[in-house]
């Protein structure tokens, strides 16, 4: 029987599993995105789309981190650089759709007469492109970057 430290640690090709690492370096890593998002506005008087750019690169980061050493096991018929730049051209589509969700807010705020800046709603228009996004890197970082499946 494995150790709790072996279980946490070792990689699998459970997509439950996986799932659910996932989902537990997805949800510090929007941790990460959504506090610096905040910040950035809040405190630095950043514009919400530029802010969430920045955010969004900064838990990019982590989440590769993440997800190559905890979730996904690498694929030994790539090499880590291809690996990487693998990473970071999914990533990229996502964040475009990042990117274009925190637009969409903006037009829906400038539509209705609300304050994208000031209100909670560039916060909402983060949140509804975090759920889209996740998904997409879920199932494109599954299908291009991990070694297996059950």
């Amino acid at each position: 029987m494995k150790s709790l430290k072996e279980q946490v640690t070792h990689n699998t090709h459970s997509t439950k599993e996986q799932f659910l690492r996932f989902s537990f370096v997805g949800a510090s890593s929007t941790a990460i995105d959504f506090g610096l998002l905040f910040i950035l506005v809040q405190f630095f008087k950043i514009h919400p789309i530029a802010a969430a750019a920045i955010s969004y690169i900064v838990s990019l980061l982590y989440n590769y981190w993440g997800s190559m050493k905890w979730v996904f096991v690498h694929r030994e018929d790539i090499s880590r650089s291809k690996e990487m730049s693998l990473f970071f051209i999914l990533s990229g589509i996502g964040f475009i759709l990042n990117e274009f969700c925190m637009w969409l807010g903006k037009i829906y705020c400038q539509f209705y007469g609300l304050n994208y800046r000031t209100g909670i709603y560039y916060l909402v228009a983060k949140l509804i492109a975090d759920i889209i996004v996740s998904i997409w890197n879920f199932y494109s970082r599954k299908r291009w970057l991990d070694a297996g499946c059950e």
